[in-house]
């Protein structure tokens, strides 16, 4: 997560009722990909890391890697193309893991590598649709635990403005969107270690044909600013990642739009 984020948040949680290691965390929404993001396959998973954002100005944040679960009714489909050029589309909702990245600013969406490999495809991806949620998966010693009207209120009238504010964010959403398919196509282990030259100058044009073209109207020039920056610093600097460079960007994106949305939500949410 960002510095200022981590700040930022920090201070608010502060205003909390009581102990908010207690309080079951936000949940989140996944901005719709307007296309399938690719999957990375390894170790028994096919991933990716989409972009999300915090619904509920009134609970913590999640810690990195929290178990979220999705709501009723997400649209997440997995969309694969045979070898020979068939596509196929299968809903995922029930079948992937997700786990917190960061905080709030993305989410990490996995399915078993066995399943991909059972379709006997060449590629395949994950889509997200429209006004899709997560809910913190349930704990024992949850103090504050999620309540049905509360639930009802984010997956509805709050992820509708969360809609109107984040996923249609103009050209910072769509920058942020651009930065994650950037950050995908760089190695997730190792994040804050140094890729070689060569992997970072080809990236731009690796990516650049996989971002669906909505997304790359808006905010291709964006993400180059922030890519041509993040280049910079890791020549310049041996201690910067790529990876971990493109993924602040990202955040800061969100963390503005995220600020956006509590200020039009009621802070009981």
């Amino acid at each position: 997560m960002h510095v200022r984020t981590i700040v930022a948040t920090a201070a608010f949680l502060a205003l909390l009722p009581f102990d908010s290691a207690s309080a079951a965390p936000q949940i989140l929404a996944v901005i719709s990909t307007d296309g399938a993001k690719p999957l990375v396959c390894e170790d028994g998973e096919c991933y990716a890391e989409f972009t999300a954002f915090c619904m509920e100005p009134g609970r913590p944040s999640p810690t990195h890697r929290t178990q979220y679960t999705a709501a009723a009714g997400a649209d997440l489909t997995l969309v694969a193309t045979g070898v020979d050029g068939r596509e196929i589309k299968l809903p995922i909702s029930k079948r992937a893991n997700f786990l917190s990245q960061r905080g709030f600013a993305a989410v990490r969406i996995a399915v078993p590598e066995a399943l991909v490999k059972q379709l006997g495809v060449e590629k395949a991806g994950i889509s997200v649709g429209r006004r899709v949620a997560l809910l913190p998966v349930e704990a024992k010693d949850d103090r504050w635990p999620h309540e049905p009207d509360e639930i009802a209120r984010a997956l509805g009238p709050n992820r509708e403005i969360g809609e109107e504010i984040v996923d249609r964010g103009g050209k910072t959403a769509q920058g942020a969107r651009y930065l994650s398919y950037l950050i995908n196509a760089l190695p997730a282990k190792g994040a804050y270690s140094r890729t070689d030259p060569e992997t970072r100058k080809a990236l731009w044009g690796k990516v650049a044909g996989t971002v669906p073209a909505a997304v790359a109207e808006t905010g291709r020039r964006y993400a180059r600013q922030s890519y041509d920056r993040c280049l910079k610093s890791a020549e310049e600097n041996p201690k910067v990642g790529m990876r971990a460079c493109l993924q602040q960007a990202h955040d800061k994106n969100i963390w503005t739009l995220n600020k956006k949305y509590w200020s039009s939500v009621s802070p009981q949410s």
